[in-house]
């Protein structure tokens, strides 16, 4: 049975639906994130059928041929040669080939030809579909990696020149977000390009704009700002929340090189069960540990480290109850916020 959601997304990308069905599927994107998430998987997928096209050109000759077809077959509706003597034999005309005459099905497609045709590349397109959704998945993996071994290198230089450490989260202020550690590093010069904080499976991917906000603009935000700047300063991964130590909040980890401590991963999510992250499908994320190295793990529970990198060991997104307790929130998780509602807030 197909789908009417999937026939009218099908439509929009191809333009292929009436002005009211347009308006209402464009209202429906525009206010339904998992739809246009939806909607722009499918178009990048239909990208990927871009290199079947070929450029074709007419053969030599063809409009001087098509030229003698076409007073050819005036003169035989007028039952006259080419001088104006009575044409005998609908064969006189002069054919379309250079050297022979049409083949006997021109002329004679029928829709049902069509329809078979139709239904052949559509096949296609499904046998092809998965082969190029797998080949398009691993290449945003290793993009992705790529990415997240860059900004550990960045990250290292900068813990080389500030003691030993990761930039902080801040407990509080506007800059108590996860993703600051970006603006930190662009603003430092450790980093250089906003597309590198953008893992290219993810919804961020197709913002041409995207960039990275200044430590001033994010300090000088107003309320109406803010919460956009929070949501999306960090890009598509997430990063370290500090961690707990007697009461107090500590926001900066000490890098310490541990090849089994997750300092960040593409962002977690919060709409699936183990908040996997959404930038894989989730199936899962690639994950930069303390030592620079990346790898794509399936779960945010993996073994031997049985840690859930996505939530503290109280189960919650906010700072390690521990300094070996490895959380790693999204752009705009606060590290303090669910910690102060389970342990209190140590300065009141």
């Amino acid at each position: 049975m197909s789908d009417p959601v999937q026939e009218q997304l099908f439509g929009h990308l191809f333009q292929a639906l009436d002005d009211d069905e347009q308006a209402s599927i464009e209202a429906r994107l525009n206010g339904e994130p998992d739809l246009w998430q939806q909607y722009c998987q499918l178009r990048r997928q239909c990208e990927q059928l871009e290199f079947l096209r070929e450029e074709l050109f007419p053969p030599d000759g063809l409009a001087r041929r098509t030229c003698q077809f076409v007073d050819g077959q005036r003169r035989q509706d007028q039952g006259q040669r080419p001088g104006g003597a009575p044409l005998t034999s609908p064969a006189e005309h002069p054919a379309m080939s250079p050297e022979r005459g049409s083949p006997s099905w021109v002329g004679h497609v029928r829709w049902v030809d069509v329809a078979v045709a139709v239904g052949l590349f559509l096949a296609a397109m499904v046998l092809l579909f998965p082969a190029l959704q797998s080949s398009r998945f691993d290449a945003h993996i290793t993009a992705c990696q790529e990415n997240l071994r860059q900004i550990g290198v960045a990250l290292t230089e900068y813990s080389a020149r500030n003691g030993g450490y990761f930039p902080s989260v801040p407990a509080g202020g506007n800059t108590s977000a996860a993703g600051i550690y970006a603006p930190v590093l662009f603003d430092a010069g450790f980093l250089k390009q906003a597309q590198r904080v953008i893992c290219p499976g993810s919804s961020l991917a197709g913002r041409q704009c995207f960039r990275v906000p200044r430590l001033g603009q994010i300090n000088s935000a107003g309320s109406d700002q803010l919460p956009q700047l929070r949501q999306t300063m960090g890009g598509s991964y997430g990063y370290s929340l500090g961690y707990m130590h007697r009461g107090q909040y500590h926001s900066a980890r000490k890098n310490l090189r541990r090849p089994l401590f997750a300092i960040m991963a593409d962002a977690p999510s919060v709409e699936l069960p183990e908040l996997q992250s959404l930038n894989h499908g989730g199936k899962g994320q690639n994950v930069l540990f303390e030592d620079g190295h990346v790898d794509f793990l399936l779960t945010p529970r993996p073994q031997p480290i049985n840690d859930h990198f996505f939530t503290n060991d109280n189960g919650l997104v906010a700072a390690g109850v521990h300094p070996d307790d490895a959380v790693i929130g999204a752009s705009g998780a606060s590290p303090v916020q669910e910690a102060e509602a389970a342990w209190g807030n140590p300065n009141e």
